[in-house]
């Protein structure tokens, strides 16, 4: 089995249900071992939230206000 990561656009989507907004970066970072992505969404409201998702699975990690 080869070690693949989700596609961008599944990211994304994942991304944006969890906090909905205009995406202002996304970086592919390594957390522990495991290849994560880093969304940084800017919110209806003018808050930024960082949404780490695992870059394998699709499983928000976390959620985080900047």
């Amino acid at each position: 089995m080869r070690n693949e990561i989700l596609p961008l656009s599944r990211i994304l989507a994942i991304a944006g249900e969890q906090a909905p907004g205009d995406v202002l970066r996304i970086e592919l970072d390594r957390e522990r071992g495991a290849l994560v992505y880093e969304v940084k969404i800017l919110a209806r409201d003018g808050r930024v939230r960082e949404v780490k998702i695992d870059a394998k699975t699709g499983a928000i990690l976390r959620v985080e206000e900047d």
